[in-house]
């Protein structure tokens, strides 16, 4: 496969009275033709922030401190902003975490639409309505006529959301970045809005980001996967291999709060404590070490390092068996 993207020792921080938070450190890993990577973590462990910093959408006081994003062979974080915004919605193209606050509520779902193909392409006023109501279909929408002339809140969550998965496809991307796009429908709309992407991304050998926090959908969608805990990367594999054998202690805890078919006969096991405000992370210790059920003295004396399993694959942890003894 060759590869799409490729992230390389990307650090995000944000530049406070409280001090700075390392939001995302030193994350570095690749995207190929056609696979899906789900970054997958809890909140606040850095995952969104590295999807917005892959588009450089880092504001003020945020601020992307070192690291390259390849993509098509140049690093686009060096990039103008004015080249930037033509790679934005056009080559990488994103679908934000609350659908209903991602579109103009006083602009017409046509408008928005018509708008981003406008922004990318010489099309006419024409041909961009063709296009959008070609994409409102695409995206198996009813009455697209009807939709077209809509506003926002006149359509329901599920419908927003293909809304925006229509806006994204609207400029032939070669890579989605999905934002945790099912975080608030039900659970018939989520299992709808995923067929969905897997169906557009057989079709277009489209690769995609997907950000979850949600291990049962990473069952369903990923090729690879990532683990992220306080703005690190603790644990990158295939999918088969993470859930038969996971290595850090953070993945194989939240595999463990992974509800079974049978949920609501047992209590769920949970995860001790809570992920670190981002000002509290320390380069120099374990950041999971507190929360962690295997954690030695060394844990809290060094920070670990990657261990690889092969050419692809590696976690972030200690090799206990020649460590605990220290």
């Amino acid at each position: 496969m060759n590869k799409k993207l490729s992230v390389k020792n990307l650090s995000t921080y944000f530049y406070t009275s409280q001090g700075v938070g390392k939001a995302v450190d030193d994350v570095s890993f690749d995207l190929y033709d056609g696979e899906t990577v789900a970054i997958v973590g809890e909140s606040g462990c850095g995952k969104s922030v590295t999807a917005l910093s892959i588009l450089n959408l880092i504001n003020p006081p945020g601020k992307i401190v070192s690291g390259e994003i390849i993509f098509k062979g140049e690093n686009i974080l060096s990039f103008k902003e004015s080249e930037m915004s033509k790679i934005r919605g056009g080559s990488i193209a994103m679908i934000f975490q609350d659908p209903m606050n991602s579109l103009n509520p006083v602009l017409t779902i046509g408008d928005q639409i018509t708008e981003t193909i406008q922004t990318h392409k010489n099309f006419s006023k024409k041909d961009s309505k063709t296009l959008s109501l070609d994409l409102l279909k695409r995206v198996k929408l009813n009455n697209v006529e009807k939709i077209f002339d809509s506003y926002p809140h006149q359509l329901s969550g599920g419908m927003i959301q293909r809304v925006m998965i229509a806006i994204a496809l609207s400029c032939s991307p070669s890579i989605l970045i999905a934002d945790e796009p099912t975080t608030a429908l039900d659970v018939s709309i989520q299992r709808s809005i995923l067929d969905l992407l897997m169906e557009i991304k057989k079709e277009s050998n489209l690769s995609i980001i997907f950000i979850t926090h949600d291990f049962r959908i990473v069952k369903e969608i990923a090729d690879n996967v990532i683990v992220m805990y306080a703005g690190k990367i603790v644990e990158n594999r295939r999918k088969k291999n993470i859930f038969d054998d996971p290595k850090h202690p953070y993945t194989e805890a939240l595999l463990k709060c992974m509800p079974p078919i049978d949920a609501h006969k047992d209590r769920l096991p949970q995860i001790k404590g809570n992920v670190k405000n981002i000002f509290s992370y320390s380069s120099e210790i374990c950041r999971f070490y507190e929360r962690c059920e295997q954690s030695a003295d060394i844990c809290k004396k060094m920070a670990p390092e990657r261990i690889k399993l092969n050419d692809y694959e590696y976690f972030l942890c200690f090799d206990f068996k020649d460590n605990l003894s220290n």
